[in-house]
């Protein structure tokens, strides 16, 4: 499943509130000053893409391998997602395994997470610290050692419930279910009551934070994705 999270119609002179603006040109400016092969277009005085070629570089700054890309900025900066291409066509395939399309778009992240780190933010810098960086890493080492050997998240419904398990920081389904039930129902316990999870701790010594971190997720997205873990199909 690859998501794109920006709107080639988008009108770019409404992409940002006025007290963004400085933020997203200064966030812009120190990525190219990091990456100096790489340079923005703008439109009416606004960054709305980083294009180039993408050096990965190791723990070192030496060069291991290079990638054309395009990052285009989202209409909601910070507090969105910019959409990652690669350009140069030196990922192949282009397949849900390489986290690749046929088009080039890059899906850099479980949507689960992105929805939940949406409310937080994330420049620029951070995100190709965080995501541009580490991908193309991968990307070399999957044409080394094959995918076999390397971890990385899955698609679909396998992906969804990948991301509760992560965060829930426990594979027992019977437990995920027991918790999304109790989110969708209104029927969360007291933070001196037993845990839903089943361990026998109480509440706010147990899942009450991870909890908290999923009620960023839309109520609309808990209850389908409760439907995961009744016997909904992968």
């Amino acid at each position: 499943m690859l998501i794109i999270y920006a709107n080639k119609q988008v009108q770019y002179d409404l992409i940002v509130n006025s007290r963004f603006k400085q933020q997203l040109i200064r966030d812009a400016e120190a990525v190219i000053a990091r990456h100096p092969t790489l340079s923005v277009k703008w439109k009416d005085e606004y960054p709305v893409k980083i294009i180039g070629n993408f050096i990965v570089a190791d723990d070192q700054g030496l060069p291991q391998g290079d990638f054309d890309i395009e990052v285009r900025v989202p209409a909601a900066y910070p507090y969105a997602f910019p959409t990652l291409k690669e350009t140069s066509e030196k990922i192949l395939p282009r397949t849900q395994d390489r986290h690749i399309d046929v088009n080039g778009v890059i899906c850099y992240e479980n949507p689960r997470t992105l929805e939940v780190l949406r409310h937080q933010g994330l420049t620029l810098v951070n995100f190709f610290r965080r995501y541009v960086h580490p991908f193309f890493c991968w990307q070399l080492l999957y044409d080394i050692e094959g995918p076999g050997q390397l971890s990385g998240w899955s698609h679909g419904s396998r992906g969804i419930k990948e991301f509760y398990a992560d965060t829930l920081r426990t594979n027992d389904e019977q437990a995920i279910r027991a918790i999304l039930s109790a989110i969708v129902t209104h029927s969360l316990p007291g933070r001196n009551d037993a845990c839903i999870c089943g361990s026998g701790n109480k509440y706010k010594r147990c899942h009450v934070t991870l909890i908290q971190e999923l009620s960023r997720l839309p109520f609309k997205t808990l209850a389908e994705d409760l439907t995961l873990f009744e016997g909904g199909v992968e």
